[in-house]
């Protein structure tokens, strides 16, 4: 397995038989009555990336020195192993030195950049997005269905039968809120001021989750992955 960090190329001991890598994935979740939730997904939080190895032979003092380098400097640097590409800054380096040609040391990077997360992290934007008007839209009428199909969709991506499906379901929540104004219309022509009233405000309230459900609609259709 080939290892560089920066201008340095790890070999021989120096490359770890192990790079733990990975992190978490930060998220807001929202409890809704019914013990429905509403997840919204903020993005990766990588964690560092760490490994240890030796420094060896005639030029194990002057590596490490040009490791410390890159630490001090604290500048970006590209880490590149396998088919694995990031941009890292050496947030812990350590060494312990045996003698000038036996160098064991520990490391752990943080991570600036993963070239590759960039069209995962607007997709994810895009769904939080879908997922806030949903659940904005829940205070105003029943959309669980379409908060379950379209939370179902983003583990699986686009173009898959959970995607279709919380297209329909949102499609079908915007068919249901219509029908709901346009039945509560006849309301406004009744002779007394209660069923008045309350057709109103069942109106109000159609039409205010109806520019959430739409505007979500339009989201989700963007979404690619």
């Amino acid at each position: 397995m080939g290892l560089s960090l920066g201008d340095v190329d790890f070999a021989a001991f120096e490359v770890p038989s192990v790079i733990a890598f990975g992190g978490r994935q930060s998220l807001a979740v929202y409890r809704l009555p019914g013990g429905v939730r509403v997840v919204d997904a903020l993005g990766p939080d990588d964690s560092d990336i760490t490994w240890r190895g030796i420094l060896s032979g005639a030029g194990a003092t002057d590596r490490a020195r040009a490791l410390d380098a890159l630490r001090i400097a604290g500048q970006p640097a590209t880490l590149a192993w396998d088919e694995f590409f990031y941009s890292v800054v050496i947030g812990d380096l350590q060494f312990e030195f045996c003698n000038s040609w036996w160098i064991p040391y520990k490391i752990s990077c943080v991570v600036v950049d993963d070239p590759g997360t960039p069209a995962l992290a607007a997709v994810v934007s895009i769904l939080s997005a879908v997922a806030s008007d949903l659940s904005s839209a829940a205070n105003f009428t029943d959309v669980s269905a379409a908060t379950l199909a379209v939370a179902a969709a983003g583990s699986s991506g686009s173009g898959t039968a959970p995607y279709a499906s919380a297209n329909l379901v949102l499609q079908s929540t915007a068919r249901s809120i219509a029908e709901t104004i346009q039945s509560s219309g006849n309301d406004l022509a009744a002779t007394d001021l209660p069923t008045v009233v309350s057709g109103a405000a069942t109106i109000a309230m159609a039409a205010a989750a109806s520019g959430y459900v739409s505007r979500a609609i339009a989201n989700f259709a963007q979404v690619s992955f």
